[in-house]
């Protein structure tokens, strides 16, 4: 802990790295998401979103030091593409000082049943004072706000709360609900109310505490009546995200978008999705798994094939 950093291999669950730094450190954490049994390698190559995300983006705080490319060759320098160009075996992390309480809150809601989930590293006094000073028109109140130990928050985030630690390392651990579908967009410019209306109008339609990015159901219900709505509502908001392409976000796989089969390396076919993921980058992407990886190993049904 000397050097604030931290050596961690990508197939360990966030679970397992949340808790190994709580057992070395209670001053010390690694900002990524909420869901413990996500793998660490997928996580951060995919650029993961998380409570502190705002203040530590994890994926500039690592880096990648041990990996194998297409060709064989040892990987010693940072390489984006979700899994394309290779595999990366370890991550060095650079953690960040936390407190000894962070404040935890879930306000009512504004419209809807739309929550605001959020995490404080302070005390709930100092919280309270921010929030009612730089955006009152929330609300919060002392009864939305509960203290606890980073580590603690990370049990909080995935509704475990009063459980012990060392839930964190089961690898097969359940996010609250059985089924879900993610759906993602980019909003580069604040939404008119004319947006916020219509989401209003199909999470009532819904009649449910459903994410509308996130959309969660419970095991046994009607799937295709929720892929339906899911897919209404990516419709519904499209005049409103970004355009051309109309972006997407890498952890958030959606096949949706296309996808190829099994053999299949067609780089016009993957343009579909290639470039909602990575925007104006796909086919400096593509070039680069030419390079690496002409023979397409690293692939999947998204994945960034060669050019040609």
């Amino acid at each position: 802990m000397d050097d604030e950093t931290a050596w961690v291999q990508a197939g360990a669950t966030l679970g397992e790295l949340y808790h190994n730094i709580a057992n070395k450190s209670d001053s010390h954490a690694f900002p990524a998401g909420l869901c413990p049994s996500v793998g660490v390698g997928g996580h951060i190559s995919g650029g993961g979103i998380r409570p502190s995300g705002r203040k530590n983006h994890e994926c500039e705080r690592r880096d990648p030091r041990q990996g194998i490319d297409g060709r064989g060759s040892f990987l010693g320098h940072q390489r984006r593409g979700g899994a394309s160009f290779g595999i990366i075996l370890a991550w060095r992390v650079q953690l960040v000082r936390v407190p000894p309480l962070a404040t935890n809150t879930q306000n009512k809601p504004i419209f809807a049943r739309v929550y605001f989930n959020s995490l404080f590293l302070g005390n709930a006094k100092d919280l309270l004072e921010l929030m009612n000073t730089n955006f009152p028109e929330l609300g919060l109140q002392e009864a939305d706000c509960e203290e606890m130990s980073w580590i603690n928050s990370t049990l909080y985030f995935s509704s475990y709360t009063n459980q012990p630690l060392e839930i964190l390392l089961n690898r097969t651990m359940k996010y609250k609900v059985n089924s879900m579908k993610g759906k993602s967009d980019f909003a580069t410019v604040p939404l008119p109310k004319s947006a916020y209306h219509g989401i209003n109008e199909r999470l009532v339609k819904e009649n449910s505490e459903r994410e509308f990015v996130q959309h969660i159901w419970d095991e046994g219900e009607k799937e295709k009546k929720h892929l339906k709505w899911s897919r209404e509502m990516y419709d519904f908001m499209e005049p409103y995200v970004s355009s051309s392409p109309q972006r997407a976000y890498l952890n958030y796989r959606d096949l949706d978008l296309g996808f190829q089969k099994k053999g299949e390396r067609s780089y016009s076919r993957a343009i579909g999705w290639g470039e909602k993921y990575f925007n104006g980058n796909f086919e400096r992407l593509a070039k680069v798994k030419k390079m690496v990886d002409q023979d397409h190993f690293f692939g999947d049904m998204q994945s960034i094939p060669p050019i040609s």
